[in-house]
């Protein structure tokens, strides 16, 4: 168990290591979306929009709504963690 909650926080360390696609879609004039698929297939999405249809960069569209993502992968990776602590925590009483 002690292996398994050190593997899970280098993952949560290092949340790209659990990655293994992203993908990108524009879905209207003004907002991204992207969806990271992990490597056990769960998938989380990212969404970005600008104010302004005029002001829409796909660069930036794309990078945010992935950053959006990758925070909800670090949300999903520290629960894991703390799941793993407790598991073993009753393990060992």
């Amino acid at each position: 168990m002690e292996n398994k909650v050190s593997n899970a926080r280098k993952h949560l360390a290092n949340p790209n290591m659990v990655v293994k696609n992203t993908k990108f879609m524009r879905i209207t004039e003004r907002t991204t979306v992207c969806i990271v698929t992990l490597a056990n297939g769960f998938e989380i999405v990212g969404t970005a929009s600008c104010i302004d249809v005029e002001m829409y960069d796909e660069a930036i569209g794309n990078s945010t709504s992935l950053e959006h993502a990758m925070k909800q992968v670090q949300d999903y990776l520290a629960y894991q963690v703390k799941e793993l602590e407790y598991r073993k925590q009753l393990l060992d009483s």
